[in-house]
């Protein structure tokens, strides 16, 4: 949905966005690059537009289109050089603003793509865009009641779209706001059935509830769809582990080991589930093994280890 927006030059002589309806006129060389960005040919593009700005090196609309084919290139510094540029020469140049705040949220700079976003939504409140990018670049700062904030004004505009519920659910579940995230989510499957990611957040939502059952029925979909994820298997199982069904758990952590043979979660927690069935040597060895694949579990595991070995020690078993 992160889009980054062209400035044409035939749209300021012709007041419209598609170059061939200008009845005949000759393109310029800045009208040549634009196509070329339009087509894809990024590469020539911004060749195109650095000969266009050695000729006129105050022509913001050249630097801001350069910026655009730079992001596509990947190369989001020389991108953010340009669109400070544009923004130097125009300082109410709205999409420059929108781009350079789209380029930030690329190398992660959230903050300051929050500041550019709002700018640009304040010289031109047609670009309604900005709300959504706001809305995921203030999740990511841990903004959560400013992302809903931004993210409802994306939905106000356009309730068809998935991604704003989807990303609206994420800041209501970090605020414990659950019920609120299970509507949205379920909203968004509504409109995109296969949208994986929001079934594995329901998921959590659900799992935050104690409502396990439909914990992993959404696991189960999502494994469904992505059958070669370890971690989502490794889910299943911990969520199985949290309703009593060790049996089962341990079905799901052995199928994440089998795609993941280095995966110590899923040691550790088979090892969990393997004690409570009383399958006391396996779980030690998971538990070894766990250890063995992330040593950070060692201080975590040594207390459960310990305690099993005095057991099967007493027991004699």
């Amino acid at each position: 949905m992160k889009q980054l927006l062209l400035i044409s030059a035939v749209m300021s002589v012709c007041g419209l966005f598609i170059l061939s309806s200008c009845r005949g006129r000759p393109l310029s060389p800045a009208d040549k690059a634009f196509e070329k960005v339009v087509r894809g040919e990024y590469e020539e593009a911004i060749k195109e537009y650095t000969a266009v700005i050695l000729k006129d090196p105050h022509l913001a609309t050249a630097y801001n289109n350069r910026g655009r084919a730079k992001i596509d290139m990947g190369d989001f510094k020389g991108a953010m050089d340009d669109f400070t540029r544009a923004i130097t020469l125009t300082p109410k140049f709205a999409a420059a603003y929108y781009n350079r705040g789209n380029a930030r949220i690329d190398m992660g700079d959230y903050l300051r793509a929050t500041g550019d976003l709002t700018k640009a939504v304040e010289l031109d409140p047609r670009l309604t865009g900005a709300f959504y990018n706001i809305g995921v670049a203030k999740n990511m700062i841990g903004d959560y009641h400013g992302a809903i904030e931004s993210l409802s004004k994306t939905i106000a505009q356009n309730p068809n779209l998935a991604a704003p519920y989807y990303h609206r659910a994420k800041a209501e579940a970090k605020l414990y706001l659950f019920d609120q995230a299970i509507d949205d989510l379920t909203r968004v499957l509504k409109v995109e059935p296969k949208f994986t990611s929001a079934y594995l957040l329901r998921a959590e939502v659900y799992e935050q509830q104690k409502e396990f059952k439909a914990a992993v029925n959404d696991l189960t979909k999502a494994i469904q769809m992505l059958p070669d994820i370890a971690q989502n298997y490794c889910h299943r199982g911990m969520v199985q582990y949290a309703a009593g069904n060790n049996a089962t758990a341990i079905d799901d952590f052995s199928a994440a080991l089998w795609l993941n043979p280095g995966y110590a979660k899923a040691y550790r927690w088979r090892g969990h589930a393997r004690y409570h069935l009383k399958d006391y040597r396996k779980a030690l060895e998971d538990w070894a093994k766990a250890v063995a694949s992330n040593p950070r579990y060692k201080s975590e595991l040594k207390p459960y280890t310990e305690y099993t070995l005095d057991k099967l020690k007493r027991n004699k078993w």
